[in-house]
């Protein structure tokens, strides 16, 4: 095979896992986490088994690395293939809705739990998290936009590393926000 298509098939099974979800795993009614009087009710039924999320190859089969994630919309590796990690950077919002409004959590947009705020997450070679969330904003100006959404990530160098560049937008996606 090819050089690059082998690149190419490396990268995408290695993508596969993060978003593929269990076989076996039940059916399960999801509850946003959103404290406004309007949002009690608002619930996701979320089943991975219907339909099947991810197609691969012959031979190719996928599992679930991470699980809890909240709208990832970018991924880094750092190190090599024995011994690797993984930066998966959370959108934050997510989808347009008065329920994902950062502003109605609790602690206020620039609480570190707040799970409207975007952010980015590490984890080792085995799905284990082992840092974050990372840039989550600050009150200062610090991390990402609170409204967000964050678009991307990457390292400089690639899994060899450098300097991690991140994107955030902000470009009003979340009109409940102004």
């Amino acid at each position: 095979m090819e050089p690059k298509r082998l690149r190419a098939l490396t990268v995408a099974c290695a993508f596969a896992p993060l978003f593929a979800l269990p076989a076996v795993a039940q059916a399960a009614t999801v509850v946003n986490p959103s404290t406004s009087p309007q949002c009690m009710d608002n619930t996701a039924f979320f089943n991975p088994k219907l339909p099947p999320s991810i197609v691969l190859p012959a031979g190719f089969t996928a599992s679930v690395f991470a699980s809890g994630l909240n709208m990832p919309t970018g991924i880094a590796f750092l190190g090599n293939a024995s011994s690797f990690q993984v930066f998966v950077l959370e959108s934050g919002h997510g989808l347009p809705s008065v329920c994902n409004d950062e502003t109605l959590w609790p602690g206020g947009e620039f609480d570190i739990n707040n799970p409207f705020t975007p952010d980015i997450l590490v984890f080792n070679q085995n799905g284990t998290k082992i840092r974050g969330p990372l840039g989550k904003p600050t009150s200062s100006g610090g991390g990402f936009q609170p409204s967000g959404p964050a678009i991307d990530i990457a390292f400089v160098n690639g899994s060899v590393g450098g300097r991690l560049f991140a994107t955030d937008s902000n470009q009003s996606t979340h009109t409940h926000n102004g």
